[in-house]
């Protein structure tokens, strides 16, 4: 029988997350944008900056990033899709140092009604969880013609520039939060293996469940995620299940071991 009743917002966010885009929840995301007065300029320039917004969960942003360099030039602002993801201005501060550091961005601040020539964040509507996030983010990109064209290589690091912390030199950096789970995944091993050099960062949340489920590890707070960057580049390692951890070490071709979450696979490696 088919269902043609109201299904709540978050519940069809949890359906979207696990590949089930239901006829309702790409339009809630449209009709969100709308809802903050977003203007896309209708001629985007062919030369200069192009401006991107994006309102996505942090590692949503980071793989988004990706196109931004292959732009070449991104005025970038972030604003608050309401609900549909966490609330990015309560961690905004936590990423803007990163978006604000990379060589391709040439100005970040908050969304405060600019006119914008690409809103990335309703790049869902070219997900599958048969490809990756960066991957989704380009397919949406290139489907306006009117946007200058772009060539992206997967394989090429994204997230550069960023300086080595002498502090993690020998460690193994780890992180695991409570979405995207996979309970076949060997998290009692690697803590066993390597509990000696392994510094967890995330929150202290996060740091707490793992402690309690693995026992000890070592915890390093972090003001924000240009300096998880900068922990990851002098690590030796980096293992983290689907969180902006990993699409760090991802963007910036880190050594890396994902942990894949069995219903939602969409971060490729």
């Amino acid at each position: 029988v088919e269902w043609n009743g109201y299904i709540p917002d978050a519940v069809q966010k949890w359906m979207a997350e696990r590949g089930h885009l239901t006829e309702k929840y790409l339009p809630m995301l449209s009709s969100d944008s709308k809802s903050h007065h977003i203007i896309v300029n209708e001629t985007p320039p062919t030369h200069g900056p192009i401006s991107v917004l994006h309102g996505g969960d942090l590692g949503d942003i980071i793989y988004g990033l990706a196109v931004c360099k292959a732009i070449g030039q991104v005025n970038f602002f972030g604003y608050q899709q309401r609900h549909i993801v966490k609330d990015l201005k309560r961690t905004w501060d936590a990423i803007e140092p990163l978006i604000k550091s990379m060589p391709y961005i040439k100005s970040v601040a908050w969304h405060d009604g600019e006119a914008i020539d690409w809103n990335a964040s309703l790049f869902r509507s070219n997900h599958s969880y048969t490809q990756s996030l960066v991957r989704s983010h380009q397919l949406h990109y290139l489907g306006n013609a009117k946007l200058p064209r772009i060539s992206l290589d997967l394989s090429a690091k994204w997230i550069t520039g960023i300086e080595h912390d002498p502090s993690s030199r020998g460690r193994v950096i780890i992180n695991k939060t409570t979405r995207y789970s996979n309970p076949y995944f060997r998290w009692q091993s690697i803590a066993d293996h390597y509990r000696s050099i392994l510094l967890f960062v995330g929150t202290t949340d996060e740091h707490n469940a793992f402690v309690r489920e693995f026992g000890p590890v070592e915890y390093r707070p972090t003001k924000d995620l240009l300096e998880v960057a900068s922990l990851i580049a002098g690590a030796d390692l980096t293992i983290a299940n689907q969180s902006s951890v990993l699409a760090l070490a991802e963007g910036m071709k880190a050594p890396r071991i994902a942990c894949m979450c069995l219903t939602q696979p969409d971060v490729v490696v």
